[in-house]
């Protein structure tokens, strides 16, 4: 799961009534469920663009974190080769 971060919002409380009726329900298990369902959505019908240029962003952290992984590993077979060398 992806890093989360607190946050504190004023909502009306019609609002908060609604999304505790949710809660209640059974259909989300947590304010903080609902409340990310409802950005999410939010996002996938309002702001495309912004969505897939996170999308993106997420995608080339992967790929960063993955060549950091080789790179790592590539040192430490260097690592070993030059110890072999030695012997």
């Amino acid at each position: 799961m992806a890093k989360t971060v607190r946050i504190t919002i004023r909502l009306p409380e019609d609002d908060v009534r609604i999304m505790d009726q949710f809660v209640e329900s059974g259909e989300f298990s947590n304010r903080s469920d609902f409340i990310r369902k409802a950005i999410r959505e939010h996002s996938r019908k309002t702001m495309p663009e912004v969505r897939k240029a996170l999308e993106e962003e997420q995608a080339y952290r992967k790929q960063l974190l993955e060549l950091e992984q080789l790179r790592s590993q590539m040192d430490e077979m260097k690592r070993v080769v030059d110890q072999l060398a030695k012997k």
